[in-house]
């Protein structure tokens, strides 16, 4: 993880933690599935007055019909193998709703997927 030294933002800390577990678990559940080894690379930094959060796995990545329903509600690949399909949902909700903020995923088959997050600060 990299992240600048001086960097200060002001919100409720449970905010950020449950985006960045949402993050990481749905990596590690359905990104790496079948994988050895997974990557995960996060930078957070402050980019005029957005804090700005860039996450990059390596994993298998989705298909454009899958990235088009990424943040919709009950929307799973696990459905039947204990994922809800709420994960992302509520990560959304709470960069765009709670903190004001932007998300958008990126992502192809074979190639990770990576969240563009940007808060006001």
């Amino acid at each position: 993880m990299i992240c600048q030294k001086e960097l200060t933002i002001r919100c409720a800390p449970s905010v950020l933690a449950q985006i960045f577990t949402n993050m990481i678990m749905n990596s590690i559940i359905h990104g790496f599935e079948d994988m050895e080894k997974g990557e995960i690379k996060i930078d957070v930094s402050q980019l005029d007055d957005q804090l700005v959060i860039d996450y990059a796995d390596n994993g298998k990545g989705l298909s454009s019909d899958a990235l088009e329903k990424h943040f919709e509600a009950f929307y799973t690949t696990k459905r039947g193998k204990g994922g809800s399909g709420l994960g992302t949902h509520i990560m959304f909700n709470l960069v765009t709703q709670t903190l004001k903020g932007k998300i958008d995923a990126i992502s192809a088959p074979n190639e990770g997927l990576q969240y563009k997050i940007r808060i006001p600060m």
